[in-house]
C-alpha cells in the first residue's frame, strides 16, 4: 500500500484511515483488567481484538470493577 504525506495531513491513496478510540469509548473504560493503553490491558498484553477497539463486539474478557 503506497502512501503520501502532506505537511498539514496524512492521508492514504487506498483505503481510509480508522479513527482510533479513546479509553472512554470503549467498554473497557471501567473494566478491572485495564491499564493506561487504550490498546492493551492485563488479558490481552500484546494487544486486544481489532473488533474490541473498532467497537464492533464486546470484549469476551471483560469484567465490570
Amino acid at each position: 500500500m503506497s502512501k503520501s504525506f502532506r505537511t498539514e495531513r496524512f492521508t492514504w491513496e487506498k483505503g481510509d484511515l480508522q479513527v482510533v478510540a479513546t479509553p472512554e469509548q470503549l467498554q473497557c473504560h471501567d473494566c478491572r483488567f485495564r491499564t493506561d493503553r487504550t490498546a492493551k490491558c492485563e488479558k490481552f498484553t500484546k494487544c486486544k481484538p481489532d473488533y474490541v477497539l473498532k467497537r464492533l463486539k464486546d470484549c469476551p474478557e471483560y469484567e465490570k470493577e
